[in-house]
């Protein structure tokens, strides 16, 4: 039996070893209850976050789905050396991950990736992780990554009129700590 694992399926076997594996081995079990009212929330609170905060990076292209077409688009626009990618789908060995942003810098031939949190700090235990298997499977790709950050709300920002969102979000240079994790 084949199957893919993602980012988010890791980040489940970090918190719970066997819900990670009822997930991949038993999906219906897994699947048998439906999320609540406060997960689903959650869940649309960070989709909410992340369509903001893409708005820190105006000219990028958004890849939408995450099958063998999205993987080949952004593969596409990686030849190109297309500047700002969301959510690029990359899959190699059984291992798959939809990166939330992603910055070609041509003066280092290399990327940054970036991560959007809805949270106002970092979870060293959640997102430095997440980050680490991105960051693992997109260099296996092929890819150069520079800089590994985390995108975050800040807490410090109150809000008078209009949002500003370059003051909304707070971006951290993790790259160090991910690096260590790697």
């Amino acid at each position: 039996m084949y199957f893919t694992l993602s980012k988010t399926d890791y980040i489940l076997y970090r918190e719970c070893a066997k819900n990670a594996w009822l997930k991949i081995h038993k999906p219906d079990l897994y699947y048998q209850s439906e999320l609540s009212a406060f997960d689903k929330a959650i869940i649309e609170t960070g989709n909410e976050v992340e369509l903001v905060a893409r708005q820190l990076f105006p000219s990028g292209k958004l890849i939408e789905g995450r099958g063998i077409e999205a993987q080949q688009l952004t593969q596409d626009y990686l030849a190109k050396h297309e500047p700002i990618l969301f959510q690029p789908a990359f899959s190699l060995d059984g291992f798959f991950a939809a990166v939330d942003i992603l910055k070609f810098d041509s003066s280092k031939n290399g990327h940054s990736i970036f991560e959007v949190k809805a949270t106002s700090d970092i979870d060293e235990k959640v997102h430095l992780f997440d980050l680490a298997f991105q960051v693992v499977l997109l260099r296996r790709t092929g890819l150069k990554i520079d800089e590994i950050g985390l995108i975050h709300l800040d807490p410090e920002y109150k809000r008078f009129g209009a949002l500003n969102i370059q003051n909304l979000f707070k971006l951290e240079d993790v790259t160090a700590e991910v690096e260590e994790l790697i």
